[in-house]
Parts: structure tokens; sequence; C-alpha cells
């Protein structure tokens, strides 16, 4: 396996490379196979992506389904499909249309997914307002950033929500700790629902706390059976 390497402006095809690197502007159609993939300039993959390591620190669209052990996004990166991956770090933007499945979910960025995020740990800094179906884990814990060093730039993204709020539709869990989320319905074993949460719904089997300054609907124990 050799390396690819693109650092001018090129249409190229995918194939198995050992590293893929984009420090120019590039578009790679075809399914594209590697170990390391670095991209730090723009850069559109036109078929699936399976890589050990993915590192996205420029612009980058993936047009179907991303396959990784870990991946870092310090720029921005929209995927069309699914991605699947060990460990997702997320300090930039990601626009995800489908579903992610990871081990392990960290966010100190911004995201919009259409889909859910299923992880067994999901870690979540809001810089901003974000948005997802639904989160699905173990370990799941969601707090408000308290520096932000998004909001200038963030204002000229047509999606960027103007208030620190995740929206989701569900959040299921066994252990919840969130604050700043609003949500349909949220589902665990022990769950705080902490400051500016705004819940319809809220089932618990063991315990539950609520901030004085969250809204919750209605909250019910579910109780063990036998």
């Amino acid at each position: 396996m050799g390396a690819l390497n693109i650092s001018g402006i090129t249409t190229t095809i995918g194939g198995t490379y050992e590293n893929v690197s984009v420090g120019g502007l590039a578009t790679i159609n075809g399914d594209l196979t590697c170990e390391d993939l670095l991209i730090e300039g723009i850069a559109t993959l036109n078929g699936k992506v399976n890589a050990q390591n993915a590192t996205i620190r420029g612009v980058c669209t993936i047009s179907n389904a991303l396959n990784c052990a870990k991946i870092k996004i310090e720029g921005t990166c929209t995927i069309n499909v699914k991605l699947h991956a060990e460990e997702v770090n997320l300090s930039g933007l990601l626009t995800h249309n489908g579903d992610i499945e990871a081990e392990k979910f960290c966010c100190n960025g911004v995201f919009k997914i259409s889909g859910s995020i299923n992880a067994d740990e999901i870690n979540v800094i809001l810089a901003t307002g974000g948005s997802a179906k639904e989160l699905c884990g173990h370990n799941i814990k969601i707090r408000k950033s308290s520096v932000d060093h998004f909001s200038a730039f963030l204002e000229i993204l047509p999606w960027t929500h103007k208030k620190k709020f995740l929206e989701t539709d569900t959040i299921e869990g066994d252990i919840i700790d969130i604050e700043y989320t609003t949500a349909k319905i949220v589902r665990g074993k022990n769950v705080v629902i902490g400051q500016m949460c705004r819940v319809e719904t809220v089932e618990y089997h063991d315990t539950l706390v609520v901030d004085p300054s969250a809204i919750v609907g209605v909250s019910k124990k579910i109780e063990k059976e036998g």
C-alpha cells in the first residue's frame, strides 16, 4: 500500500492506501480504505470510507458511510449515511444525516444529527445548541460550556441554535446527568435533570433529582418486575 497525498486541486479515484492526506482541494470518487486519513484542506469523498484513524481539520463531506476506529473532528464535517467508530471526538462542527454508533462519543463542539447517537459513553459539553433525534447509552452526561469560543463564528450557520440547548426526542440510558436539554422523554436508571432542562416525561428506575430551574411535565418511577 502506498500513500495518497493531495496538495493542489485534484479529482481522483478511491482505492486502498496506507495514508491519505488532503491539504488542497480534492474530490475522491469511489470507496476509500486506509490506515490514516487526514483532511486539512477541502475534501469531497464520494464513496464508503474505511479508516483506522481519521482526523478532520479542514472541511470534509462524505457521501456514504464512514467506518473507523477513531475519528477526531476539529474542522467541519458532513456525513450523509452512517458513522461507525470506536471513539468520536468532536471539537468542531458535525452535520450527520444518519445514525452514529460508537463506544465513546465526546463533544466539545457543535452537532446536528438527523438520527440517533448510540454509544456506551456520551459526554457532551455544549458550545452552543445542538440536536439529535435520540441519545442512547450507558452513561450520558450533558453540560453547558463555560467558554463561549464558538459564538462569533456560529452566527453565520443557518442551523445554529441561538440558545445553548441540546434538542432531542429521546434520551435513554442507565446513568443520565443532563442540563440545558429539551427532550420529549428521558428514560433511565439513575437520572439527574439539571439546570434549565425542559422535559415532557421522565421515567426512572432508582433515583431522580430535578434542579429547581428545570421543568418536568410528568415523572414516573418504574417498579422492578417481580
